[in-house]
């Protein structure tokens, strides 16, 4: 209760989880503060102006004559927790959280390029619903969401078939003396080529599910 024409403090807090369970928090500095939360007032379930002050977290209003009955509503925006999961050929899978987005925002996610978890340095090889993506992405989520990183380690198969056979031929070399091989690893096809005579390999392609 407060006398017409009083300074009312108002703080939105933060970290808040909803019946979704996503967490909710102020929105003021996501990119191109796209969506941000503001304050709204409401009397008798019809919204009222606010004239000053609405974007500000921590806001101090003034109470107009009218405002008996008032609420004052903190829009709090969904933020949206984004995984990134990393298969490994050899070793066990990383999950972690990557960054948090804004709803209706869009923002980046970046895999390493290289990981060394154990005695294995393994190369980023693509993302699991896109190869065609480089290793930072720009995405736009609508919830809470994982995506997931493959990672390599160069001429190796995590398939004891894939150089079952000693007599099978291991690679091709062209003209101009680069050296190609291709097999399978992870239930995907790989090429890599190598332009020093074998000694050291690189991944060519991304890798190709086994039913393309």
């Amino acid at each position: 209760s407060v006398t017409t024409g009083s300074q009312v403090s108002f703080w939105a807090i933060e970290d808040q989880t909803d019946i979704d369970g996503h967490t909710r928090d102020w929105n003021q500095t996501s990119q191109n503060n796209n969506y941000p939360s503001r304050w709204r007032k409401f009397i008798n379930g019809q919204e009222k102006q606010i004239t000053n002050n609405l974007n500000i977290q921590y806001t101090i209003l003034s109470v107009p004559e009218n405002d008996n009955g008032a609420t004052y509503k903190a829009n709090l925006r969904k933020h949206f927790k984004i995984y990134r999961y990393d298969k490994l050929e050899f070793d066990q899978p990383i999950n972690q959280l990557a960054t948090e987005i804004f709803e209706q925002n869009s923002g980046n996610i970046t895999a390493p390029l290289n990981l060394t978890p154990g005695n294995i340095t393994y190369n980023f090889a693509g993302w699991l619903d896109d190869f065609t993506l480089p290793n930072t992405r720009t995405i736009a989520p609508t919830d809470n969401e994982t995506y997931t990183a493959l990672y390599k380690y160069p001429h190796h198969s995590n398939n004891t078939n894939a150089y079952a056979n000693n007599s099978q031929r291991k690679f091709i070399r062209t003209p101009d003396g680069t050296m190609y091989i291709t097999y399978e690893s992870m239930g995907y096809i790989w090429v890599e080529k190598s332009t020093d005579n074998g000694q050291n390999w690189s991944i060519v392609n991304n890798g190709k599910p086994l039913n393309t």
